[in-house]
């Protein structure tokens, strides 16, 4: 789109006619204008779009909502800000914002862990955040999307320690408020977080779990298994 400043010409144009020689103008593709007057004296307008070659225009008639009209001689042709053109520059920003934000904020919706069991799945999976390695078993990767976030956890449990009252927990890094739906665990089902039991710990960081109990898992040293979270 080309824009120059203070053009205008008084010009003669037939009703239909497409092709109109507009001295002065660049080539290149504008929005025109056309009146009966200028300022506060016009009483009819037309805006065009206008592809300008050595001088000459050639026309799409009628636009914005404007009819094509009979503009006879005296009439003026000029090129200025119209609301059509303004939207079409508001939207190109509006857009251009956009990929400006998700290049600088990119979020990658990672919905699923693989883990591999060590240790039966006790306090699998459990690491701090001075880099220590003292976590036993494998979380990839080690972030979930979570409610609109990416959450690092903090630790997934099987607590098999007590046959009778078996127990599947999962913690975050941070103080967590707003839980997904629920989380299919491979081997055990699929838990539903309004029937979870929410915790916040300070130590040894701050972390949010939540834990149910569990009637049964298959989880043992060295298999994989999939946790899926349903944000909604």
């Amino acid at each position: 789109m080309n824009f120059i400043n203070n053009y205008a010409v008084q010009v003669q144009l037939a009703l239909g006619d497409t092709i109109l020689a507009v001295p002065g103008l660049s080539d290149g593709y504008y929005t025109l204008s056309l009146s009966d007057a200028r300022g506060a004296a016009a009483t009819r307008w037309e805006h065009v779009t206008a592809d300008v070659v050595s001088g000459v225009a050639y026309m799409s008639r009628g636009q914005e909502g404007t009819a094509d009209q009979e503009w006879p001689p005296g009439s003026w042709l000029y090129c200025s800000l119209t609301a059509g053109l303004l939207g079409y520059i508001v939207s190109a920003l509006e857009d251009l914002q956009a990929r400006v934000y998700a290049l600088e904020n990119p979020v990658v919706p990672v919905e699923a862990l693989t883990l591999t069991v060590y240790d039966g799945g006790s306090t699998l999976g459990y690491f701090d955040l001075t880099g220590d390695d003292n976590w036993v078993g494998e979380i990839d990767p080690p972030d979930l999307f979570w409610q609109g976030d990416v959450r690092q956890v903090a630790s997934v449990t099987v607590n098999a320690a007590d046959p009778e009252a078996l127990m599947f927990q999962i913690a975050l890094v941070g103080d967590v408020s707003v839980a997904p739906v629920s989380i299919a665990v491979q081997g055990i089902g699929v838990l539903s977080f309004a029937a979870a039991t929410r915790t916040f710990s300070e130590f040894p960081y701050p972390s949010t779990a939540w834990s149910w109990s569990i009637d049964a898992h298959d989880w043992s040293d060295g298999v994989a298994r999939v946790l899926s979270i349903d944000n909604g």
